[in-house]
């Protein structure tokens, strides 16, 4: 059955009166701010890879809490691969009076960083909308331009339908030129809503759903595999094996010279592997901190190995590669593997290309395969972060044909021991000495805690005593000992004797 159409349905050119009084008559359920009456987004690939995005927003605000949620607009790029987004808006006032968006008003300034330690030159368009109010109807339209593809072998994008609100009608369209291998997958989305076709050499597909139900709650600690929200992936790449090739290059380009001889000396090639790892690892978290300069290509281009001895920071593609070229001089095959760390839904396994991706590490192959965070200081090497783990994996190796999990630890592996010892006088003050031990992610969070180097972290490990009454002193003569740093046991504690509280710890 054809839908019927609605006057929002073409943009900016229904009648205002109409859509307000077509709007009225949908029913909203109580407690929503709002309610999306259309969503569109459409992308427009041509044969170079290059990617042209349009997104378009009808909704009618309910609530004054709508009003501050939807009273600007905004959206981020990335200058060195796309163009100044173009935006236009109106807004429907009540009474029918239409307002449009002053272009003299966006403004176009650096994104802000959630990570302190990350430079970027990303920029962000924002602008306020004009006589937003309850009862209103905003319409925008958002579109950017690619100059270049995010990465010339091929990157992969995801469009989530976000149903906090309702939703009446979400319509996604994808054209991609015939020399484009165009793949899709979608999740929690009817295959009835979906339409796959070839016509006048394009490659087309179209989501077309709704009405959608406000979502009541998000389920959290889902498995990696389970999506929380409807979404609709999609690539430009071939195969995963061309991707790991090609990113394979572009870290093998930025190691090939460079003077390693700070990270490399005093290390015997003829060790094990996991002990070349241990030593070159804790050099190169003594050597470089973690800080990103993400201009430009930098955004997936890792700096030279020269560069980030040189400078002393890094972020993790830059760390990555640093430790890569150390490992193979010293003789063990390792790479740099990129995946989406984190919790929620990951990557999609059949959609070769980058773009979702968002950290680095290591991957040293043989016997007993390593996987290493450079930029996790606290974790021992082959123990990935709780982030990285049960994640899918890009190895950037020749060998590479589709994506590898990264290693899970079991309830087993992340242990913490409490010790609690009195020790009674004949005369005098009495003491009590708390010992804990950890291993796993208990001893990544212990080490986060507290580390030895800092007495001001030692109060969280006094504060227990500190509650239950006992008088004390923090003290300051505990050294971080780096060449102890991953003993086989890990105990940090505190003791307390008469009116003095001391604090130690085997770092």
């Amino acid at each position: 059955m054809p839908v019927r159409l609605k006057p929002w349905d073409a943009p900016f050119a229904g009648d205002p009166r109409a859509i307000l009084e077509a709007a009225k008559l949908i029913p909203v359920p109580d407690e929503q701010m709002a309610i999306v009456l259309l969503e569109q987004h459409r992308y427009v690939i041509d044969e170079n890879g290059r990617t042209i995005s349009k997104v378009r927003k009808v909704l009618r605000i309910v609530t004054e809490e709508g009003t501050e949620e939807w009273s600007s607009i905004e959206q981020e790029y990335q200058p060195w691969h796309e163009s100044k987004p173009e935006m236009r808006a109106r807004v429907i006032g009540a009474d029918g009076t239409v307002h449009w968006l002053d272009g003299k008003t966006i403004a176009d300034s650096p994104a802000n960083e959630y990570d302190q330690n990350i430079f970027s030159d990303r920029r962000v368009v924002r602008a306020p909308l004009p006589a937003v109010g309850v009862g209103t109807i905003v319409e925008y339209e958002i579109v950017t331009r690619e100059t270049a593809p995010l990465f010339n072998a091929g990157e992969a994008r995801r469009v989530t339908i976000f149903d906090g609100v309702p939703i009446r009608r979400f319509q996604l369209s994808i054209e991609a030129a015939q020399s484009v291998p165009l793949k899709t997958v979608s999740k929690l989305i009817p295959e009835s809503a979906i339409q796959r076709s070839q016509n006048g050499g394009k490659t087309q597909f179209n989501c077309d759903i709704g009405p959608l139900e406000p979502r009541k709650s998000v389920e959290g600690n889902l498995p990696s595999d389970v999506p929380s929200y409807p979404y609709v992936s999609f690539s430009t790449g071939r195969t995963w094996e061309e991707i790991a090739a090609k990113y394979e290059d572009v870290v093998d380009q930025q190691i090939k010279t460079g003077n390693l001889r700070a990270l490399i000396e005093g290390v015997d090639s003829s060790d094990g592997p996991k002990a070349i790892a241990d030593k070159l690892t804790a050099k190169l978290h003594r050597e470089v901190r973690y800080t990103g300069v993400e201009f430009g290509e930098a955004e997936i281009v890792p700096r030279t190995p020269e560069e980030t001895l040189k400078r002393k920071y890094g972020d993790c593609k830059d760390k990555a590669s640093l430790l890569v070229a150390a490992l193979r001089a010293k003789g063990l095959r390792a790479y740099v593997a990129l995946l989406d760390a984190g919790f929620g839904t990951d990557v999609d396994q059949d959609l070769p290309g980058l773009g979702v991706f968002n950290h680095a590490i290591v991957y040293v192959t043989g016997d007993h395969p390593l996987w290493i965070d450079a930029t996790s200081a606290e974790s021992r090497v082959g123990d990935l972060p709780t982030a990285d783990q049960g994640r899918l994996a890009l190895i950037a190796s020749r060998g590479t044909v589709a994506l590898q999990r990264t290693p899970e630890s079991s309830a087993e592996d992340n242990k913490r021991r409490h010790t609690i010892e009195i020790h009674l006088s004949d005369f005098g003050a009495g003491e009590i000495r708390e010992t804990v031990e950890a291993q796993g992610y208990m001893e990544t969070r212990l080490r986060q805690a507290y580390d030895g180097s800092d007495a001001k972290k030692a109060q969280g490990c006094t504060g227990k005593i500190r509650q239950a009454g006992l008088p004390g002193k923090i003290g300051r003569g505990v050294q971080r000992n780096e060449e102890r740093r991953f003993q086989p046991k890990v105990p940090v504690g505190v003791a307390s004797q008469g009116s003095k509280t001391r604090h130690y710890g085997a770092g």
